[in-house]
C-alpha cells in the first residue's frame, strides 16, 4: 500500500529517519559514556522502544504510572517516574504490576516534596519493594523541582538515607528553557548552567556524607547541542529526539530531512482564503514556540518537505485545519497533504498506531500500546 491509499487522518513515520535519530544521540551519548534513558512519552509504544534499547539505551523514562506499565509487560527492566507522584494508588498499581512480572525492575521515582517521598515510602512499604529516589531540582524552568538552595533537599535527603526501602539515586532536572533557546550556542551555555548547579547540589550533600551517583538531564535540543557541553551529566533523557519535529529545526538543530513524523490529512473543502483539512487539535500540536505563528509545515504527499510547495497550518478547531493559501501553490479539494507538526509529542497521545514507511510504501502499523495515559483511563 502506498501513501495515497491511506485513510486520513493518520500519523506517518519514516522507518529510516527514525532509525537514523536513534543512532545519532546514541553516538552523542556513548561519545560521553552517558546512560540514556529515553522518555517514552514522545511515542508511547515499546516496539519502538525495542529499536531504542537494541541501540543502547538502558531503560525508559515515562510521565504518568499508566505510560509504563506496558512497557513493563513487556520486559522492560529499568523505569524512571519524572514525575511527582503524590497519590499512593498510582504507585500501588504500578508496583502490583512489577511484582507480577517475569523479571526484577529497577524503578526510580522522582521526589520534590515531603509528601511525595511520604507516599513512595508508604507504597514501598506496603508491597515490600525497594525504590531508587531522585530529587527533582529546578534550574530555572520554574515547573517541578526544588530551588538549588531549598532547605528541603538536604530533608528529603536525610529521610530518603534514612529509610530501609528507599535509597537516594541521584538528582534530576528537566532544563525547558532550552526550547525557547535563541542559538545552539544558547542552549549549550544552558545545559551548561544546569549542570554546574546540579553538582553544586551534589557536592553539599556529599560533603555530609550523603552520596549522589546520578546526575540525570533531559532535553532534546540539549542533547543536540553537542557532547561537549554534557560535560558532568551521567544520564540524559530525551524524548522527542526519536522523531523531532518543527521545534528542533526552527531551533537550527536539525534538518527538515531529519523529521520521521508527520501526519497525512485530505483537503476535504476551500474557500478563497483557507485549504479545509481533515485534522485539527485531536490529532495535531497546538504548541508555537520560538516565534512560530503557525500550527504546521503542510506539503503534498508526494513532496515532503519541497520548499517550493510549502503551504503553512495557520489554524485549527477540534476535526479541522485551516491552511492558508498561496498564489503560486494550487491544490484541490481531495488531494492529501502532510505535515510536520510543531510538537510531536503531542501528535501520539490520543492515536492509537503508526503507520510506518519505507520510502512511500506503507511497512506495517505499530500499535501505540501506551496511548490514552494521561487521563487516569486505568483507574477503575
Amino acid at each position: 500500500m502506498k501513501i495515497n491509499d491511506l485513510e486520513t487522518p493518520c500519523i506517518l513515520l519514516d522507518k529510516d529517519v527514525v532509525i537514523k535519530n536513534i543512532n545519532r544521540v546514541q553516538k552523542i551519548a556513548n561519545k560521553q559514556n552517558l546512560n540514556l534513558k529515553p522518555h517514552i512519552k514522545t511515542h508511547k509504544s515499546p516496539f519502538l522502544f525495542n529499536w531504542q534499547q537494541q541501540a543502547g539505551a538502558i531503560g525508559i523514562t515515562a510521565s504518568k504510572v499508566d505510560e509504563a506499565i506496558p512497557f513493563i509487560k513487556t520486559g522492560v527492566t529499568s523505569v524512571t517516574l519524572a514525575y511527582p507522584i503524590v497519590d499512593q494508588r498510582k504507585l500501588d498499581r504500578l508496583l502490583r504490576h512489577i511484582n507480577q512480572s517475569d523479571q526484577q525492575v529497577s524503578l526510580t521515582i522522582c521526589v520534590d516534596s515531603i509528601l511525595g517521598l511520604e507516599v513512595v515510602t508508604a507504597a514501598a512499604m506496603k508491597a515490600n519493594y525497594p525504590i531508587f529516589i531522585n530529587l527533582i531540582i529546578d534550574v530555572g524552568y520554574e515547573r517541578c523541582g526544588l530551588d538549588p538552595k531549598d532547605p528541603l533537599i538536604l530533608e528529603i535527603a536525610q529521610k530518603t538515607q534514612a529509610s530501609k526501602y528507599l535509597q537516594l539515586s541521584g538528582l534530576l532536572t528537566h532544563n525547558g528553557l532550552t526550547y525557547g533557546a535563541k542559538s545552539k550556542k544558547h542552549i549549550g551555555k544552558l545545559n551548561t548552567s544546569e549542570i554546574k548547579q546540579l553538582l553544586k547540589v551534589k557536592k553539599l550533600l556529599e560533603e555530609i556524607n550523603i552520596p549522589i551517583a546520578d546526575i540525570s538531564i533531559g532535553s532534546t535540543p540539549g542533547v543536540l547541542s553537542g557532547a561537549q557541553t554534557l560535560t558532568g551529566a551521567t544520564e540524559l533523557r530525551p524524548g522527542n529526539y526519536i522523531f523531532m519535529d518543527r521545534t528542533p529545526f526552527e531551533l537550527g538543530l536539525i534538518n527538515k530531512n531529519q523529521i520521521a513524523i508527520s501526519v497525512l490529512s485530505q483537503i476535504i473543502s476551500e474557500n478563497n482564503h483557507y485549504y479545509i483539512i481533515d485534522a485539527g487539535k485531536k490529532i495535531l500540536s497546538s504548541d508555537r514556540r520560538k516565534n512560530v505563528e503557525d500550527y504546521g509545515l503542510v506539503y503534498p504527499y508526494n513532496k515532503f518537505g519541497k520548499r517550493k510547495k510549502e503551504l503553512r497550518l495557520v489554524k485549527m478547531s477540534e476535526e479541522h485545519g485551516f491552511v492558508k493559501k498561496e498564489k503560486n501553490i494550487v491544490y484541490k479539494i481531495g488531494d492529501k497533504l502532510r505535515i510536520i507538526p510543531n510538537h510531536s509529542c503531542v501528535v501520539a497521545n490520543l492515536a492509537s498506531a503508526y503507520c510506518l514507511l519505507e520510502g512511500d510504501t506503507l511497512l506495517r502499523t505499530i500499535p501505540i500500546a501506551a496511548s490514552k495515559t494521561s487521563h487516569g483511563i486505568n483507574q477503575f
